[in-house]
């Protein structure tokens, strides 16, 4: 059996599609699996996302491949890839998630408590400006875009003073690079899905290819991934949303939500955590989003 896989082409895509791969080869050896590696149209402009048409960016170039068959499955950082799927696709398996905490890089020996007023923290992400400045107002947040190895050299040019990152990216590139500290969740929660690759199929794929796939998924962050995904649909946040989101296991069969919603003018915050049994979830939904219309956070990410 051969299984075409698509991928964008940037350092931290290729290392996840080659994790899918071998998963596959492992439990099927007689597997050949090809890269299709392939240019998003997010990693090809490096304007802000919102201005591209938000996350469905990285991922139209690849879902296009599953359209035309040259490709059976798309691998994502699932996190990029919209809540509001088309119905053309799905998402039909996760491997295990990673570490899913962001960190910091610095240009020198310091901590982000040490970081001095006036500070220029790097970062696109509407989350992550939130909740630096919420930590200290007085930092000042820019923007940037580019893969991991190019945004760590800006750093390293002093185009600015540090610069947030998944840990799973670094994690995951073997970056062992020196004034990085990991950011506590306290202080930064992530974003839904971080840290979780996704296999992304179109409806028409081959059955006996998707039971392949469907057999090295990771069912508990599969599970979990589903969680964090339909909450975030039903916020109807986009890439302009300050939205930070996690759900993990506590105990066998009970999970914690945590959610935290920011207006990234005024850096109002509405913060929701909630525990919920795996076979009560339906109920668990009812009562979030009650909540989340109490607190009227579609307005507040809205702004």
């Amino acid at each position: 059996m051969e299984i075409k896989i698509a991928t964008r082409k940037s350092p931290l895509a290729l290392y996840q599609a080659e994790a899918v791969k071998q998963a596959i080869i492992d439990k099927h050896p007689d597997c050949i699996c090809e890269l299709i590696p392939l240019d998003s149209e997010g990693d090809k402009d490096l304007r802000p996302i919102h201005e591209l048409g938000g996350k469905g960016v990285f991922v139209k170039r690849l879902e296009e491949a599953l359209v035309m068959g040259d490709a059976d499955i798309a691998v994502h950082s699932l996190k990029d890839v919209p809540a509001d799927l088309n119905d053309e696709f799905q998402i039909v398996a996760t491997l295990e998630r990673a570490n899913p905490s962001d960190s910091i890089i610095f240009k020198e020996s310091i901590t982000l408590d040490q970081l001095k007023d006036k500070s220029i923290v790097a970062t696109s992400s509407p989350r992550r400006a939130a909740q630096v400045k919420l930590f200290n107002p007085s930092l000042e947040v820019c923007p940037v875009r580019g893969n991991i190895h190019t945004r760590i050299k800006k750093l390293k040019d002093n185009e600015f003073d540090a610069l947030v990152i998944a840990t799973a990216a670094l994690d995951r590139l073997q970056l062992n690079l020196e004034n990085v500290e990991k950011i506590d969740s306290s202080v930064m929660l992530p974003a839904a899905t971080q840290a979780i690759i996704g296999i992304e199929v179109g409806r028409d794929i081959n059955p006996q290819k998707l039971e392949i796939i469907k057999s090295i998924n990771h069912h508990e962050t599969y599970f979990i991934a589903s969680v964090e995904r339909k909450i975030i649909k039903y916020l109807e946040g986009d890439c302009n949303s300050a939205i930070a989101l996690i759900c993990k296991k506590i105990k066998e069969s009970t999970f914690a939500v945590n959610l935290r919603a920011f207006d990234h003018k005024s850096l109002k915050v509405e913060k929701i955590d909630m525990c919920f049994i795996e076979a009560e979830l339906d109920q668990f939904y009812l009562e979030l989003f009650n909540k989340i219309e109490d607190l009227k956070i579609k307005e507040l990410i809205s702004n």
